[in-house]
Parts: C-alpha cells; sequence; structure tokens
C-alpha cells in the first residue's frame, strides 16, 4: 500500500517539469526528493549482542556505531551513535529502561530506550577492558589496562 502511495506520487512528480517562480529559481517542491527508506533483521556489521531476559529484549551493536534493539510484541528501534566507531561491550541495566555501551575508543554511553536517545556519556582516558553492570542498581563495574613503560639500558 505504502509503496502505491509513493511510487504514485513520484511518477507524477519525476514527469512534471520543474516550474519557474516569480524569482527565476525553481520551485521548493522541485527541489525536494523524498526516498522511503526501509531497514529489518539484523544489521550486516553485527559484532556484539546483549539480551534483557526481564524485558525480553535483545540489542545488536554493529561496527558503524549502529545499536539494533529487537524484542517481543514488535519491539524494533535503531539507536545511532554520534561517532560512528565499533563497540566493544554492550549490557542492558536489567529491567530498568536502558542501555549501557562502551565503544572502542572508550566512551561510555547510557541509551534511553524510550526516548531512543543518549542519557548520559563519558569519556575515560585510559583503556577500558571489561566491563559489568551491578544487577539491580544503576553502578557499574569497569576495568581498564594502564600502560607500564620501561627504560632498558643495555
Amino acid at each position: 500500500m505504502f509503496a502505491k502511495i509513493f511510487h504514485k506520487h513520484g511518477i507524477s512528480s519525476h514527469s512534471k517539469k520543474p516550474k519557474k517562480n516569480d524569482s527565476g529559481g525553481s520551485s521548493m517542491s522541485a527541489n525536494l526528493n523524498p526516498r522511503l527508506t526501509v531497514h529489518y533483521g539484523i544489521p550486516a556489521t553485527a559484532s556484539i549482542l546483549a539480551c534483557d531476559l526481564i524485558q525480553r529484549l535483545v540489542a545488536v551493536g554493529t561496527l558503524d556505531g549502529r545499536i539494533k534493539v529487537i524484542g517481543g510484541e514488535y519491539v524494533e528501534a535503531l539507536l545511532v551513535s554520534p561517532k560512528h566507531i565499533p563497540f566493544k561491550n554492550l549490557e542492558f541495566l536489567q529491567n530498568q529502561g536502558f542501555l549501557v555501551s562502551v565503544s572502542n575508543e572508550n566512551e561510555i554511553q547510557v541509551w534511553d530506550l524510550g526516548q531512543r536517545q543518549i542519557a548520559s556519556s563519558i569519556k575515560w582516558e585510559s583503556n577500558i577492558t571489561a566491563f559489568k553492570a551491578i544487577h539491580g542498581t544503576s553502578y557499574m563495574y569497569k576495568a581498564f589496562c594502564i600502560p607500564v613503560y620501561t627504560n632498558t639500558i643495555i
């Protein structure tokens, strides 16, 4: 049904020549070219998974900074990080409506699933190697590696 509506409008707008307005330029509607983009399923660049068993949700992190959230009762959302970089950790705060992601650049992002946007974000200077949310709380453990440099004189 939607394809017919967009196809019908697309043919009628492309078959007409753009109208000129009084100032000599083309009309505003002739400059617009609306497109319908559809995505379904798991993204091809999927790299990490997380699940919330209570809410029956699965989150799939990709190599290009997207998170696809899929769940029961026809829940589906696509969260897009402002930085298009891979995630190295992804975890739900169980039954709280939040998802925490850790990027390869050591940025921790807390996503509000109800509003489908980032609720909080913080960048760490050191390399985060492990991450775990404490069950039933809003607290989290993180482990990081501090490089040790030694000078050797031979």
